[in-house]
């Protein structure tokens, strides 16, 4: 995650940190070596995330982007795991709301009501 600080791998950190080709979802996340990047969009962060799940699992983690990669860590990062169906009535995820509320939390910011304001899962 780029918190090592040695000399022959810094170089190569840097390098893998530039997209060779560039991909983005309908949702408009980006695609870098195998995370999500989430742009800011207004009512929540701007995130590197990953998600996944089953019949009667879901799973989200996230984490800010660091300001400096490979210099400097994240500031905050939530993982969360819900064993159920993992769908509000809102057509939200479970998981995703949960760990974006925690993400804006951690910043000291208050979650929107309204979690339509979430991007869905990359899918």
């Amino acid at each position: 995650m780029g918190i090592s600080r040695s000399a022959e791998l810094a170089p190569l950190l840097q390098a893998l940190h530039r997209p060779s080709t560039k991909f983005t979802t309908l949702d408009g996340y980006e695609l870098g070596l195998g995370w999500f990047i989430n742009p800011q969009r207004p009512g929540s962060s701007a995130s590197i995330c990953k998600h996944g799940e089953l019949d009667g699992f879901a799973s989200y983690l996230a984490f800010l982007p660091s300001p400096d990669p490979g210099n400097v860590a994240s500031a905050a990062g939530a993982f969360v795991l819900v064993n159920a169906d993992g769908i509000r009535k809102d057509g939200r995820e479970v998981a995703l709301v949960l760990t974006n509320d925690l993400l804006l939390r951690m910043q000291g910011k208050t979650p929107p009501a309204d979690k339509g304001v979430y991007p869905r899962s990359p899918a």
